[in-house]
């Protein structure tokens, strides 16, 4: 599926819950290569996957071609992406956060895998953060991830927070 500025599959402006399943092969020419999570929408992922998505604009303008498998943009914490089990594997972003790519947004991970994503040109193979974001990673793994520079991590802006405890991050690059 293919769309045209955000979220090739699916647009998240309420709440939306993945217990399992499958949502892959999105292209968003702008952000979001699969899932677009906006300033006023939830995503909760309890389980499932998210894979083999692309955000594929290579322009070097703010936040285009980023977060392969999903974006979540939010003022001061707003868009919410809970991830307590399930995978999101196999995207890329031509520019930033192959796997997610965190605007302004908060993004809570317990559980669940990040693995063999890649960021094409920049940075944040797995998770990218800028734009005053919160990311709280305390469970789960980040793996295999690739990018030019942070593979599994990269924090884009001084004002981002980002806590890792008991979280799994090996063989990325």
């Amino acid at each position: 599926t293919r769309g045209t500025n955000y979220g090739g599959v699916l647009g998240v402006y309420g709440t939306f819950n993945m217990y399992g399943g499958t949502i892959k092969d999105g292209i968003a020419e702008q952000i979001g290569g699969n899932v677009f999570v906006d300033s006023a929408g939830t995503f909760n992922m309890y389980g499932g996957t998210i894979s083999s998505n692309n955000a594929t604009n290579t322009a070097t303008t703010a936040n285009v071609g980023c977060g392969g498998g999903g974006y979540i943009s939010g003022d001061s914490g707003s868009a919410v992406v809970n991830m307590t089990g399930g995978t999101i594997s196999g995207n890329t972003s031509a520019n930033y956060g192959g796997g997610v790519y965190v605007f302004g947004g908060t993004f809570n991970m317990s559980g669940g895998n990040i693995r063999n994503n890649h960021a094409t040109t920049y940075a944040g193979g797995g998770i990218c953060t800028n734009g005053n974001a919160i990311v709280k990673v305390t469970g789960g793994s980040i793996t295999g991830n690739t990018s030019k520079s942070g593979g599994a991590i990269v924090i884009q802006a001084a004002t981002d927070e980002v806590l890792l405890q008991d979280v799994s991050i090996t063989g990325n690059s």
